[in-house]
């Protein structure tokens, strides 16, 4: 027998604070998905329904009822949640962009200081990593585009005025994306060549 349903109470407060905080962190990076926090409701509902039969003396009732609830949680966070914060990860598109702009299968690509290795999963090809300091990464870049041929930059907006800087009028941004959970964007520059 359970001496007390403390652990029930605090699955109620883990729902509540998944009702209350994932609305809001939603609102800054995952706009529009402010429903994902109603997957908290399963442990909020679970939870009180398991400390009321525990409180009544119905242990092993209290735990089946806990052992569904946490499969349903489960299933909604997997099936539910991560598919609605999966439709935010940048990559995809990013990739997608490229090939339509392209007509190519697996274009030079490279990331200008800031790399996510779901680039490479989604380009099915090498991404040339420039890194490092800026005058590192500039100098990584250079050697990636010296070679001529159209071939596409990966960025965020933060390094956009020094990369124009740094070769002016051989970049053209051709896709903006939000950045996946955090502020600003991700573009896409492609390189024709010598300007």
């Amino acid at each position: 027998r359970l001496k007390t349903p403390d652990p029930f109470i605090t699955t109620i407060v883990v729902g509540l604070g998944i009702v209350v905080a994932v609305p809001i962190v939603a609102a800054c990076y995952l706009p529009g998905e402010a429903a994902i926090g109603l997957v908290g409701l399963i442990p909020i509902v679970g939870g009180a329904w398991c400390w009321r039969e525990s409180a009544r003396g119905r242990n092993q009732r209290a735990m089946g009822l806990f052992a569904v609830m946490s499969v349903l949680f489960l299933t909604a966070m997997f099936g539910f949640a991560a598919l609605r914060v999966d439709k935010h990860q940048n990559a995809k598109p990013m990739i997608a962009a490229i090939r339509d702009d392209c007509k190519m299968l697996h274009p030079p690509i490279a990331a200008y200081r800031f790399f996510r290795e779901s680039t490479v999963y989604y380009s099915g090809g090498p991404v040339t990593r420039c890194e490092g300091d800026r005058q590192a990464a500039l100098e990584q870049l250079a050697a990636f585009l010296a070679p001529g041929g159209r071939s596409y930059v990966i960025a965020t907006d933060r390094q956009e005025r020094e990369l124009m800087e740094a070769f002016p009028g051989r970049l053209k941004a051709i896709f903006r994306h939000p950045r996946f959970l955090a502020p600003g964007e991700m573009v896409v520059f492609r390189c024709d060549g010598e300007s």
